[in-house]
């Protein structure tokens, strides 16, 4: 009889694998939900209405789920934007910050409470340490995911109800403007990003993580049926 041992090996595999589909979706909703907030703002402000999106795709005939999915898809694409556009200030003054430190002057542990020690230790910055961390010790960052998803979501839907009501409300953006200044935070966005995905993979070059262990339980479990399948082969013969 196998013990509790042989169980646990497979159990905790099981758990990672529902803990990441949680994570989709909750990633998901967290950007599609400031997204239809930015786009019921400015459905009640009047800025176009329902006929006007129903005249728009008329010549084509969309089954319930794709207009479901479009939908989906606008409003993360929205929200994404909503969160690019609250979080420029931070992504500029880290990129300026890393390009200083790079060509100006180098400094192996910053002086806590410069601008460097800001850069490095800023809560959306990604350490070898917390990757290290992320691996061996699951648990000990999930208040701090539950908290960055809260932090994602309050900055998208305040973005969402100001950039909303200074579009919609206030100063009636046309569409080519709109497009226009979006086009530019999501510019902005992507050459900022460009320089973090730089320090994550060095800080994922730089972690320490061992070798993955193989799960004892699937070779246990994948031992057995092959042996109750030889058994009832056997069995079949005589």
């Amino acid at each position: 009889m196998a013990d509790s041992g042989d169980g646990a090996s497979g159990w905790p595999g099981f758990i990672g694998q529902l803990n990441k589909t949680f994570m989709l979706v909750r990633d998901l909703f967290g950007y599609a939900l400031p997204g239809g907030l930015f786009l019921a703002i400015g459905l009640i402000s009047g800025s176009y209405n329902l006929q006007q999106l129903k005249t728009l795709l008329l010549p084509y005939t969309l089954p319930a789920w794709a207009a479901f999915v479009a939908v989906i898809a606008v409003c993360y694409a929205t929200g994404a934007l909503m969160a690019a556009t609250v979080y420029m200030p931070i992504g500029l003054a880290k990129y300026v910050i890393w390009m200083y430190d790079r060509h100006a002057r180098h400094v192996a542990e910053p002086r806590e409470g410069s601008v460097r020690d800001w850069l490095v230790h800023n809560p959306t910055e990604v350490t070898a340490r917390t990757l290290e961390l992320r691996l061996q010790h699951q648990d000990l960052l999930d208040t701090l995911d539950r908290r960055e998803t809260l932090n994602v979501m309050a900055g998208s839907m305040a973005a969402a109800l100001l950039t909303g009501w200074y579009v919609f409300c206030y100063a009636h953006w046309s569409l080519s403007r709109l497009l226009f200044w979006g086009g530019i935070v999501t510019l902005i966005q992507f050459l900022t990003g460009l320089s973090h995905l730089r320090r994550v993979l060095k800080a994922a070059s730089l972690a320490h993580v061992a070798a993955p262990k193989s799960d004892q339980n699937f070779a246990k479990l994948l031992a057995d049926l092959i042996a109750a399948a030889t058994a009832a082969l056997n069995k079949s013969a005589h």
